[in-house]
């Protein structure tokens, strides 16, 4: 068969043509490829042959396997008993020269095989191994290198080096390799020149750059060798993919979809709180509303002589709502300089609150409360420095919490709601003070009820006195003729059997229906009597004067009504 070009890789491929070259195909061109060019010599191609050359870097795999291995102190080299063994086994040791690094050599050269296994499982500590090549042991027998190599790496209890890249895998480490792609990729350019015709440069042709410093990651960790040592710009083969590497688009969905989740769960929380807040809140606050409402309605048509009772029963409930030690309803007497307990409730073995307190010892918080401000503290030392003799009296009567509330009565503050915890502290946030003011101002209406009730009973009891201790008979009516009021004249006139239209003038009956009862009795003076306050009970602004005797039976008597109009036609005077 006829060929175009004839490549011949590896030494056995270049003795066979050399040898029959010219009987076979004689004018057929040919390209000695991967020729080491320390050996090279054109005597050892054919004639008129094309050589490529490399440098193979046996000092560079040396370096990286000391680098790798700086305890090292023994070099073990691994090499067959063949001329060609024994001429590669020098340049190892040449090489080990050249590093300057004085290695104890453990030299397995020319060994039978199964020696070569024996030595190589028990080298000692501290030892590097190189792979050389084994084409005969020695024992003659021949071997194939990348069949021998494994067996060769799984004895040795070291680890192992080598310079051709397709020894990687085999259980080397690595080093600085020669990577036959690169290296068949220059001889195939080389090919295609010569089979193109274009020139190609003379021979031998120096192939460049196909030495790499390339390492097996699963002998890296077998002989626990750090990555860190390896030199710059090494490559790392056979590294298991990570599980980002192998399962990225998994991995990313799979993420995507637990942060979607942790989101929508993360969202429901959240909205699950504020709902929770929320619904709490509206509890408190119909807790609050409903126990407002019954504070409120306690006092409801409640007589004045029972409020004091009441606002003592609801200070308790004051304090049990709000978990209180000490709950004080405070009266502030400015000009005396002292403040006054109207009522107070206190906790079980809690002290009761002081009937009074001199002023000056809360000089900040007289100030406080003056201005209607809300006073309030979770713990003493918290009150400001301007505060330091109100602190000091707090502390001196024990108190841990307080609140203190102005309540405002016609725009003056003048009592206060003291809120006390002697035990524990809490605090006070603006919805709890609001809470308590609302309660302050319940508080507030009802004392002034009371005190306006006191008010219109003190002026009745004034205006009884005033009417009694006149000497005339007095009558007040409003402007329906109702009898409001008579003095004590007038009482004792009606008391008397004889006394005709006194005896049924008492205090609810309506005048003119008296007097026209008595005018239909045919009494004296009774219409008389009628017409006159009739008019002044219609708006006369004039008094009037009505004179009439009557005849009882202790004799006749004479009668002087005056009928006095009040002002604002509120009623008349008799």
């Amino acid at each position: 068969q006829s060929f175009d070009l004839i490549i011949a890789g590896g030494q056995e491929a270049r003795i066979f043509l050399t040898r029959f070259r010219s009987e076979l195909w004689p004018d057929v061109p040919i390209l000695a490829a991967a020729m080491d060019d320390r050996s090279f010599s054109p005597a050892n191609v054919p004639p008129d042959a094309v050589a490529q050359t490399v440098r193979y870097d046996e000092e560079g795999t040396l370096r990286a396997a000391l680098a790798m291995v700086p305890e090292a102190q023994h070099f073990a080299l691994v090499a067959g008993a063949s001329n060609l063994d024994r001429y590669l086994a020098k340049l190892w040791t040449s090489a080990l020269e050249r590093v300057g690094r004085r290695l104890q050599l453990i030299d397995l050269t020319g060994l039978p095989f199964e020696e070569i296994k024996r030595r190589l499982g028990t080298l000692p500590p501290h030892t590097i191994a190189v792979f050389s090549s084994i084409f005969a042991d020695g024992d003659g027998r021949a071997f194939v290198n990348p069949e021998v190599l494994p067996v060769i790496t799984a004895t040795a209890n070291c680890p192992v080096f080598a310079i051709h890249g397709s020894y990687l895998g085999l259980g080397v480490v690595g080093g600085s390799m020669t990577d036959y792609g690169l290296l068949g990729a220059h001889a195939g350019g080389i090919g295609a020149r010569m089979l193109t015709g274009l020139p190609v440069p003379p021979s031998p042709i120096r192939a460049t750059d196909v030495n790499r410093l390339v390492f097996d990651w699963r002998e890296l960790r077998r002989w626990r060798l750090a990555e860190s040592r390896l030199p710059a710009g090494s490559l790392v083969m056979y590294r298991p993919p990570s599980a980002w590497e192998e399962y990225r688009w998994p991995i990313v969905i799979g993420l995507s979809v637990l942060l979607a989740q942790a989101f929508l769960i993360a969202a429901l929380l959240v909205h699950r709180a504020q709902r929770r807040r929320v619904e709490r809140q509206l509890d408190e606050r119909l807790r609050f509303e409903t126990f407002l409402a019954q504070l409120t309605r306690a006092f409801v048509d409640l007589p004045a002589e029972q409020i004091d009772a009441e606002i003592r029963r609801g200070l308790a409930r004051i304090g049990a709502f709000l978990a209180l030690d000490r709950v004080t309803l405070i009266a502030l007497a400015t000009r005396r300089g002292r403040t006054r307990t109207i009522e107070a409730w206190a906790g079980s073995d809690v002290m009761p609150a002081p009937a009074e307190m001199p002023a000056e010892r809360f000089p900040w918080v007289s100030q406080q409360i003056a201005r209607g401000e809300v006073m309030a503290f979770s713990r003493p030392e918290s009150l400001p420095d301007a505060a330091a003799v109100d602190r000091a009296s707090f502390e001196a009567h024990g108190t841990v919490s307080h609140a203190l509330v102005p309540m405002v009565e016609d725009g003056v503050v003048t009592r206060a709601l003291a809120l006390t915890t002697v035990r524990e502290p809490r605090a006070w946030p603006q919805p709890v003070v609001e809470q308590i003011r609302s309660i302050a101002d319940i508080l507030s209406q009802v004392l002034a009820r009371k005190h306006a009730e006191a008010e219109i009973e003190e002026s009745r009891a004034l205006q009884g006195a005033m009417l009694s201790s006149l000497p005339s008979r007095i009558a007040v009516l409003d402007r329906d003729g109702r009898i409001l009021a008579v003095n004590h004249a007038w009482l004792h006139e009606a008391e008397d059997t004889d006394a005709g239209l006194w005896r049924r003038a008492v205090v609810g009956r309506i005048y003119p229906d008296i007097c026209r009862e008595a005018v239909e009795a045919g009494e004296d003076g009774a219409a008389e009597v009628l017409a006159s306050v009739q008019a002044g009970l219609d708006g006369a602004e004039d008094e009037g004067d009505v004179e009439y005797s009557a005849k009882q039976e202790s004799g006749e008597r004479w009668f002087r009504l005056s009928v006095i109009p009040l002002r604002g036609g509120r009623g008349v005077g008799l």
